[in-house]
């Protein structure tokens, strides 16, 4: 695992932070940083993801991130930055967080995404 990410997740004050003209402000916490990370390339079991938007399904293409076992303080939707290696400057959701025995690494089905204007 050559490259590097930041882990960083949604938070939801109670009550919701509002800017000057009444929107939710979203708002970010760091779980991890300096984090090992490998971005794979998708197996078939992570290739692609069926999503339902009102009454139509869209499929967007997954990959795979690996990191470390140790890396326990993962959940669904965290964001990666990914500041060192390859890929460096990319966003990535986690979709599903779910952990496994008996693995040498923590690998996780990711999709692109954009940097949140807060962070």
């Amino acid at each position: 695992m050559t490259s590097r990410v930041t882990i960083h997740r949604e938070t939801y004050p109670d009550p919701p932070e509002t800017d000057a003209a009444g929107f939710t402000v979203r708002s970010f916490t760091t779980i991890a940083t300096d984090v090992p990370f490998r971005l794979a390339s998708p197996r078939s079991t992570t290739g692609s993801r069926t999503l339902r938007v009102g009454d139509s399904e869209v499929e967007i293409a997954t990959q795979e991130g690996h990191l470390p076992t140790w890396q326990t303080d993962l959940a669904d939707r965290d964001l990666l930055r990914v500041t060192a290696g390859e890929h460096a400057g990319r966003w990535l959701r986690v979709v599903e967080a779910s952990a496994a025995d008996q693995q040498t690494a923590r690998r996780v089905p990711v999709v692109e995404d954009q940097k949140p204007e807060v962070l």
